[in-house]
């Protein structure tokens, strides 16, 4: 039977990653006729393709029910092994339904160890193909008959698939059937065998289009036998296929040898170890092509703009004629969609957007589902920016709304507008995120230059290799984007080992500078009319003082209803216990890795004249980071007796959350928690400018930035826990950080004065320092004894003046502010200590901390109460005008909670805002049910009148629901006790149990229509499954957050109505999303479940309801919920 078949796809970019590189895209289109036409070698003969089906996944746990395995000679299937194995227990329904195998099938086969023993023989010696051979060959070399089978050469082609495609959206055998229009798989082991067949021709073809330099790299890996699938690439090297692009590149590099060479190319590819791969050979200077560039792009001058120059200048703003024009159907929008029919309320928000621009206003607009939001903003801000020649910031919630407007939207605008003329060349767009979603080119080469390890997890030992493997690749194909969606084995190499922190990049000094993805963004940003971000990135660039992006002249914040946690967190400040003990431990471990035992190597390489002062500085941050040692564990041990606060010591949980109130900053624990930090904080920042003080001799230096950035690692560190210490201890610390400039004055008298005793002019500047900083904080206690050591000092000095000085009269002056000083400061010290923050400051003070005394894992952070003031300093201030815009912003028809959140009702600008509704008919197209005999969800007898209610209704829809929880034992429960009704009745239902994979469950849900699905937080936003195959939503209770959490907490001790103020908009905006995953297009229909008995019952449920999009709510009995529900489908049906 002939498996290779011309129907396979030539077009596959449906399937990639979107962005990707049209060069790649055409290789990968290629595929399909190169299979139809090449010959491999020695992958065409004698090959055995392989499938397993077990109970479960469980390799330890779980038995063979099934086996399948051809025999493939020149793309033909000659021979046939198929049979089913009689596990120990019985398969269960998901199995069953999964792979179509029933326990009738399994009834009368023989015992896994018979099946394998004849698998054994009809295999022989020949090479195995399995798609995860992880699972397929553990699975039967468990059994005593199938042991040899470990001595078969396997070969995994979801490794190769990795490797060679990675730029594929996925690479399970239905992804890789699905891309190349291959036969899909029904996960039984026939079927996916034959699939396999297949597949494994295609990745053979997609491994001989890869560069020879990949190549080459990754069959010269040292596996030590842990990675056999090696054996694909080593072969291909020495014997690339003929008529692929492999055999071209290596049929030229085969000319380049001279006659009078003494080994063959082959021997040379084969047997000579190769030249390391470098990241400047597979990547090019994208960088510095976009900066040679930026000369001929027409808003390169106007990008450069600041706020002052926004607001001197009128912006041009397209006019009202103009927006109604690009919003109807000969239009801009017309063009756009096929059958566009004007949306009233989509013309409002653009017309919105154009007023708030031109009058330089901020603006709150709630648009729900159905308006068109993205292209509403997009196009006053395209024409705006473009035309102003200013630059407008978008931010979202999501990436994958970022991903969708970035790669779908903006495009198909920016067509548009040439075609039509309105902007004859186009606008410049671009995208970007944190630095941490991008490769690090400097750490990949790093890794490049090491042989893979072998990595010890629980379930065996694992290679780097196919990670490593698929890493180079991933770069190799990419065209400058982030590596989020790179699928490698995380833990055989942490990301950690190939992105970088803004701490750790070298930035212009990196050798990859000029070809950095990251920089690559930001260059693109910069040259923008309009980019796009997160808001992550958006609130961290607000806390670095805007430091990360380019100036915006406007903002468009989409999604806003999750702006609050984003920016809270921005400006979150942590000391991390484990984190100082690390970095101490770090620098004075005795090794050959210590630090300073690497400077010393390198600089004595050198040939230096004098290397004494670098040496004595070295000696003094060595001395300075033994401190740190011992006063990092003694603040380690401190914090721990914050445990005694732990309100929750009964419950089991490792990791705890304390509220650190006024209270318990005032105690004694915390008081010696303070007293620790004192002395710590003194001593990190003694050796933060010992460490710069090194860092600035070594730039005198040759070959020494590798350790220049180590140390400004470190350098970096140290200045982070030295600000969360001054955030945290604000007023403790205060003087410790303001007079951490006479350590350097001190230094600087020292090293310039013959004499080791200070000019009075330092002392007198020593004094104003501290004492400026105490009146800054006239509470504070002085807790750097040195400083008031040397204050106290002052009367010696006077001596000195007498005695040395020449002018009478500025001997007097001095003497005069000298006894000032002195008086000023004994008053301040002797004023009553507040270590606590003032009850008006904007701050949340707590704990995460381990139970265990001996782990020093704990984090101490303080976190804005409000963010409404880092908003308006950081945002607002520097913005012509923010938009904040979302389907979910308002809680009782009104937007004031919101407003108030983020600080527009107090704002220096006026602020427009409007509710616009959905487009959808919700009143003729959702209904909601409420519940209104069951118990409280906090009665013992409400999980069982939930149980008995979800198979009821389940039954009564036939399924298609998706019930969403906000507890995994309530869920999981539930799923227990459920799922056998459902079985029963022939519907499926599915669970988001922990480790399962969000991205499976949804494709699952969405491809069986009679399906329903269990899940939690991450399906209550973004989940879409329009159509059919949802028909309703339950929500068995309402999201409350934890009232014991300490920003809930704080917020109750400053505010008596603070749950209404704050807990339940939360909860209603959290459920308005929830709900809205119901109605995704026009004709969708179907209804929502509340089965929380409190929206009738507490007099807040009414706020809830009317919150809801749809007017159309019934109050009723579970049983006629029931029964209404069945006469509903019967009559739709």
């Amino acid at each position: 039977m002939t498996i290779v078949k011309s129907t396979l796809s030539a077009d596959v970019e449906h399937a990639m990653l979107d962005g990707s590189d049209q060069a790649i895209v055409k290789r990968y289109n290629r595929l399909a006729s190169l299979v139809n036409t090449c010959s491999f070698g020695k992958f065409d003969s004698n090959i055995v393709i392989l499938d397993t089906e077990a109970t479960g996944l469980s390799l330890e746990h779980d038995d063979l029910i099934q086996v399948a395995a051809a025999r493939v000679e020149n793309a033909e299937i000659v021979d046939w092994f198929v049979e089913f194995a009689k596990p120990s227990k019985a398969i269960s329904y998901e199995i069953e339904h999964l792979t179509h195998i029933s326990n009738n099938d399994v009834e009368h086969a023989d015992y896994p160890d018979d099946v394998i023993a004849r698998l054994v023989k009809f295999i022989g010696a020949s090479a195995v193909v399995a798609h995860n051979i992880a699972f397929d060959k553990t699975l039967l070399c468990k059994y005593p008959s199938g042991s040899t089978l470990s001595n078969n050469l396997w070969i995994d082609s979801l490794d190769l698939a990795r490797i060679a495609l990675p730029r594929l959206k996925g690479h399970r055998l239905i992804d890789l059937a699905h891309a190349f229009n291959v036969r899909e798989s029904t996960h039984r082991a026939d079927d996916d065998v034959r699939t396999t067949c297949v597949v494994f021709r295609i990745l053979l073809a997609a491994v001989s289009s890869m560069p020879l330099n990949v190549v080459r790299y990754i069959a010269h890996l040292n596996t030590q036998d842990f990675w056999s699938t090696r054996i694909v690439f080593e072969e291909f090297l020495t014997c690339p296929p003929q008529n692929t692009p492999l055999y071209a590149e290596y049929i030229k590099e085969k000319h380049q040898f001279k006659p009078g060479d003494h080994v063959t190319a082959q021997q040379n590819f084969a047997e000579s170890a190769p030249l390391p791969l470098s990241m400047k050979q597979l990547v090019p200077a994208r960088t510095m092509r976009r900066m040679e560039g930026a000369c001929a792009n027409a808003n390169e001058t106007a990008n450069q703009s600041t706020l002052d120059q926004i607001t001197a200048t009128p912006t041009v703003i397209p006019t009202e004629e103009d927006i109604q024009s690009a919003f109807s159907v000969s239009g801009i929008m017309g063009s756009l969609y096929a059958h566009y029919e004007p949306r009233e309320a989509q013309v409002e928000m653009a017309q919105t957007i154009r007023d708030a621009f031109q009058v330089g206003r901020n603006a709150v607009i709630e648009a729900g589902t159905g308006v068109g939001k993205s292209l509403a903003y997009l196009i006053p801000a395209v024409l705006t920016a473009h035309n102003s020649k200013v630059r407008i910031g978008v931010a979202t919630s999501t990436n994958t709304l970022l991903d969708q407007i970035f790669y779908n939207d903006l495009p198909r605008l920016n067509h548009e507008l040439k075609a039509r003329g309105v902007l004859p060349h186009g606008f410049t767009y671009a995208a970007i995120k944190g630095i941490v979603h991008y490769p690090c080119l400097r750490k990949i080469e790093n890794l490049l230059h090491h042989q893979p390890q072998l990595i010890e997890l629980h379930d065996g030992v694992v290679s780097q290799a196919p990670s490593l493997a698929t890493l180079v690749s991933f770069v190799e194909q990419s065209n400058g984007d982030t590596i989020d969606a790179l699928k490698i084995d995380k833990r055989t190499i942490y990301s950690s080992g190939f992105t970088s922190t803004s701490a750790e990049c070298y930035k212009k000094k990196c050798p990859f500078y000029s070809r950095c993805f990251y920089f690559g963004a930001k260059q693109a940003v910069e040259e923008s009319d309009l980019f796009i971000t997160n808001h992550a990135l958006m609130c961290c660039n607000m806390a670095a003082d805007n430091a990360i992006l380019p100036l915006a002249a406007c903002w468009i914040v989409d999604e806003a209803h999750d702006i609050e946690p984003a920016a809270r967190e921005a400006f979150t400040r942590n000391i991390s216990s484990s984190a100082l003990v690390d970095l101490s431990k770090e620098l004075t471990q005795t090794n050959d890795d210590n630090l300073f035992e690497k400077i010393i190597a390198a600089v004595l390489k050198q040939e230096s004249s004098d290397n004494n002062a670098l040496f004595y500085q070295i000696t003094e941050a060595r001395r300075i980071s033994l401190n740190v040692s011992t006063h990092a564990k003694e603040y380690a041990q401190a914090v721990k007796q914050l445990l005694e606060f732990d309100a929750e010591r009964t419950k089991q949980y490792d990791m705890i959350d304390v509220w650190l109130n006024s209270s318990i900053r005032s105690s004694d624990a915390f008081n010696v928690i303070e007293n620790a930090v004192s002395v710590l904080y003194n001593d990190c920042n003694a050796l933060l400018l010992a460490l710069q003080n090194i860092t600035a001799a070594l730039s005198q230096e040759h070959n020494v930035l590798d350790l220049q950035q180590e140390l400004s690692l470190y350098c970096f560190t140290l200045k982070d826990a030295l600000d969360a210490m001054h955030a945290f201890f604000t007023t403790s610390l205060d003087v410790s950080r303001e007079t951490s400039v006479t350590q350097l004055t001190d230094e600087q008298a020292h090293n310039s004065n013959e004499s080791c005793v200070p000019s009075a002019d330092v002392y007198e500047n020593q004094g104003t320092v501290v004492l400026e900083a105490l009146q800054k904080q006239p509470g504070a206690v002085l807790h750097s004894f040195k400083e008031l050591k040397a204050l106290m000092e002052i009367d010696n000095l006077q001596q000195e003046l007498r005695t040395s000085a020449v002018d009478a009269s500025v001997t007097t002056e001095r003497e005069t502010n000298i006894t000032a000083l002195q008086q000023n400061a004994l008053s301040l010290v002797e004023q009553p200590c507040s270590s606590c923050a003032p009850a008006a400051d904007n701050a949340v003070y707590m704990a995460h901390m381990h139970r265990k005394k001996t782990k020093y894992n704990d984090v101490l952070s303080v976190t804005p109460l409000a963010i409404a003031s880092k908003l308006e300093n950081h945002l607002y201030d520097l913005s012509h005008s923010v938009v904040f815009t979302s389907a979910t912003l308002s809680v009782n028809r009104s937007l004031e909670n919101f407003m108030q959140t983020v600080g527009l009702s107090r704002a220096t600008k006026p602020c427009i805002h409007k509710m616009l509704s959905s487009t959808f008919d919700y009143n003729s197209n959702m209904v909601i049910y409420v519940v209104r005999d069951f118990p409280e969800p906090n009665n013992a007898l409400y999980a069982q009148a939930l149980e008995r209610f979800l198979a009821q209704v389940h039954i009564a829809q036939n399924g298609s629901l998706l019930t969403l929880f906000t507890n995994r034992h309530t869920m999981e429960r539930c799923y227990e006790v459920v799922r056998p009704q459902l079985v029963e009745q022939g519907m499926n239902l599915l669970c988001q149990k922990k480790g399962s994979s969000t991205k499976t469950l949804r494709d699952m849900f969405i491809n069986e229509k009679t399906a329903s699905l269990f899940a939690l937080k991450s399906f209550w936003q973004g989940f879409d499954a329009p159509g059919d195959t949802l028909q309703g939503v339950i929500i068995p209770r309402l999201p409350f957050g934890k009232p014991n959490d300490p920003l809930s907490l704080e917020r109750n001790e400053r505010d008596s109505q603070a749950w209404m103020h704050y807990s339940l908009p939360k909860a209603i905006i959290e459920t308005k999303q929830a709900v809205g995953r119901l109605i995704r297009k026009s004709d969708d229909k179907g209804f929502v479940i509340f089965t929380d008995v409190r929206l009738v019952t507490k007099s807040y449920g009414k706020v809830f309801l009317n919150s809801m999009p749809t007017q159309a709510i019934r109050i009723l009995s579970a049983r006629d919920i029931c029964k209404d529900i069945y006469n509903r489908r019967l009559k739709n049906n």
